[in-house]
């Protein structure tokens, strides 16, 4: 069962990928996607992913990259903590 915490960081991060999605296409070369998508999460809940964290697949599925930004904690959407 998901904590209420981690289903609000996860429709944040859906939020975030969405927007994200609505003004650049994503990289064909996964290493640099998930750069790329790295670089946006951290910025937006002040955490550092650690390199095992760098695969694009983990960090564009909302549930499973909050999973991984609820591990490292940070800034959290209104309402999650």
């Amino acid at each position: 069962m998901q904590s209420d915490v981690t289903v609000a960081v996860a429709v944040a991060v859906e939020r975030i990928l969405a927007e994200d999605r609505a003004v650049r296409r994503p990289d064909p070369d996964r290493a640099l996607e998930a750069l790329a998508l790295a670089v946006l999460l951290e910025e937006a809940f002040g955490v550092t992913l650690a390199d095992a964290d760098l695969d694009a697949d983990l960090l564009s599925d909302p549930v499973r990259a909050a999973g991984v930004l609820g591990r490292l904690g940070g800034r959290w959407p209104a309402g999650a903590r």
